[in-house]
């Protein structure tokens, strides 16, 4: 996970792409530094979000009383607004679909996923994630998105 100092590193560099750029604030967002900063921001977020998950899910399934907490929730929440904003389709749906899976795996509802379901899932997300930093988008995986099924 990158540091505040670097989140607001980056903001900043964009910000400083966006000043210098002539034109309309769409064509401002279409310039190459425009969309790598953005892109960048958005990688940055999400593994601020994932690498605590994922920490979290695995002490979860070690003692079942780790559950995830409220910032975990609310982080996947932060996760699929940020996939939804770049069309990330994909990950906006395993985001969501994890998020609905720990929320009804801490209930211990009927059905619920297991903790190890939540792992796979954030696994999963965290592959999608690491291919989309590589410039390649895949779908979720259906059997990763079934075992999420609540």
């Amino acid at each position: 996970m990158l540091p505040d100092s670097r989140r607001h590193e980056l903001e900043r560099q964009l910000r400083d792409v966006l000043r210098q750029e002539v034109g309309t604030p769409a064509q401002w967002l279409m310039t190459p530094g425009v969309q790598e900063g953005l892109q960048q921001l958005f990688l940055t977020l999400s593994d601020a979000v994932l690498q605590p998950l994922l920490e979290t899910l695995a002490r979860w399934q070690a003692d079942p009383t780790a559950t995830p907490g409220d910032a975990e929730i609310k982080g996947l929440l932060q996760l699929v607004g940020l996939a939804q904003d770049r069309r990330l389709m994909a990950i906006e749906q395993l985001s969501y679909a994890l998020h609905q899976a720990i929320s009804a795996a801490r209930q211990a509802a009927p059905g619920a996923p297991s903790p190890a379901d939540c792992q796979q899932g954030a696994e999963e997300l965290a592959r999608l994630l690491f291919l989309y930093a590589a410039g390649q988008q895949r779908e979720a995986s259906p059997d990763v998105l079934a075992l999420l099924q609540t």
